[in-house]
């Protein structure tokens, strides 16, 4: 069974949607933990993104079944730690070169990173 696993940047907590959730009848979820709902577009969005994939497991294992091909099964990660835009910069003053995206100090103490 897929479901997707949403992070609320805003109070930090994690709440699960599945399959039954996953429709453009339903009102966009809300965070059970702090209430903040979720834009509407972005909603309609993660809904095709979500049915997407789901499809594309499915055929993996259908095809697999019928025609022997290999077997994939396909997640998206993304990184667990967002970075605020203030705390990254585009000039790298170890070459001089804009765009390079340096870290603002030290990654490991400050939390900043490099892109």
């Amino acid at each position: 069974m897929e479901y997707l696993k949403v992070k609320c940047h805003r109070c930090g907590n994690s709440f699960h949607l599945y399959n039954r959730d996953m429709s453009h009848e339903e009102k966009p979820p809300h965070c059970p933990h702090c209430l903040v709902q979720m834009d509407k577009t972005q909603w309609e969005r993660l809904i095709d993104a979500y049915f997407t994939f789901a499809e594309v497991n499915k055929n993996f294992r259908k095809y697999h079944t019928d025609r022997g091909e290999p077997l994939f099964q396909v997640e998206l990660l993304t990184e667990k730690k967002y970075v605020k835009p203030e705390k990254i910069v585009l000039n790298d003053d170890l070459t001089g070169r804009t765009g390079a995206g340096m870290c603002k100090e030290s990654c490991t103490e400050q939390g900043y990173h490099r892109l």
